[in-house]
């Protein structure tokens, strides 16, 4: 796969198992779906070598992914990710970008009451710390948590890194 999408799910300063009881809590519908028999132990593996992926199919919306790559990202001791990797041809393909967008906020929305923050870019990685996150246009979308309101922050390119995005 030459260039993906990613959308990250990240708690700061938490536990494996509180980490691990959200993911199951904003992705219960398509847990179902992923054809794991114990998506516990696959999430466990996943904390216990952060280079482990697996790879599964979801569909979000109308639309239907193969091949998604699912793994966890740690960094030091600030943040955890639940990091979806979806090839940007599969995500994208000959669909309106800003559809793609639009049904990429609506699916991360339903999800951002359990997570601090979520990202979503081309080859987007939880690389910097939650301060530098949130100060700076890191990531083409971000939703943060703020306990009584969610705020969506747009940095002026798109999800596939190429397109600039209009009155931001």
């Amino acid at each position: 796969m030459s260039s993906y999408i990613g959308i990250g799910f990240v708690s700061k300063w938490t536990t494996k198992n509180i980490f691990i009881s959200n993911i199951l809590k904003a992705f219960d519908n398509e847990i179902s779906l992923l054809g794991f028999a114990n998506p516990i132990d696959i999430l466990n593996q996943c904390f216990d070598n952060y280079e482990k992926e697996f790879r599964f199919d979801i569909k979000i919306d109308e639309f239907d992914f193969t091949n998604i790559i699912l793994q966890i990202e740690k960094i030091e001791n600030d943040c955890i990710c639940l990091q979806l990797c979806i090839a940007e041809d599969e995500l994208i393909g000959d669909r309106n970008i800003d559809i793609v967008e639009n049904k990429i906020i609506s699916f991360i929305m339903k999800k951002a009451q359990y997570f601090d923050f979520i990202f979503c870019d081309n080859n987007a990685y939880l690389e910097n710390n939650f301060n530098e996150i949130c100060n700076e246009p890191l990531f083409s979308i971000l939703v943060i948590n703020k306990g009584d309101k969610v705020d969506i922050k747009y940095a002026n390119w798109k999800i596939d890194g190429l397109s600039e995005r209009q009155n931001i």
